[in-house]
Order: C-alpha cells, then sequence, then structure tokens
C-alpha cells in the first residue's frame, strides 16, 4: 500500500513539473495589446478601441499622495420623509 500510496505521488509532482515547465512566460503589455490587435483585425476595431487601451505609466498623475475622499458638506444630504411611507435616501448628486 505505501509504495502504490509513494508511486502516485511521484507521479504527481512529475505531472506538474511538466505542466509548469510548458506554461509561457510572462508577456508585457505591449505584446498583448499587440497581439489584442491583430486578432481583432478590422471585423472589431471598434470594440478593440473601446477596450484595449494601454495602462497609464506607473507614475500616475502628479505622483503625488491620492487625494481622499470630497468634503461630507460637498455631497450629504438628509434622509427625509417625503410621504406616509415614502422617504428621500440620497446624495445630492444622487437621487
Amino acid at each position: 500500500m505505501n509504495r502504490i500510496y509513494t508511486g502516485f505521488v511521484l507521479a504527481v509532482l512529475i505531472g506538474v513539473t511538466a505542466v509548469a515547465a510548458q506554461s509561457p512566460a510572462p508577456q508585457s503589455v505591449d505584446q498583448l495589446v499587440s497581439q489584442a490587435k491583430a486578432a481583432a483585425r478590422l471585423d472589431w476595431s471598434g470594440t478593440f478601441t473601446r477596450m484595449c487601451i494601454p495602462p497609464p505609466p506607473a507614475g500616475g498623475r502628479g505622483g503625488g499622495a491620492p487625494a481622499g475622499p470630497p468634503a461630507r458638506a460637498t455631497w450629504y444630504a438628509e434622509p427625509a420623509k417625503v410621504a406616509d411611507n415614502l422617504y428621500f435616501l440620497g446624495t445630492k448628486a444622487h437621487h
């Protein structure tokens, strides 16, 4: 029984190693975008234009700390009773 278990474990490890050896190396964003463009050709050019947008550079905008949430006074609205069982729950912009 012990030999069967050991043989099974070795077979699984060999299979996992073979699969890991066959996986391709990671590709860059530019390579992926060019492959998507080649696959889209003229049939899907609109979809490609809308969805395959390269990410912004790593530095971002200005390189400073990210902006915090807006001040509460600019968006908060008190809940209000409109009618019998109808209440307003929202913000100043979304209601």
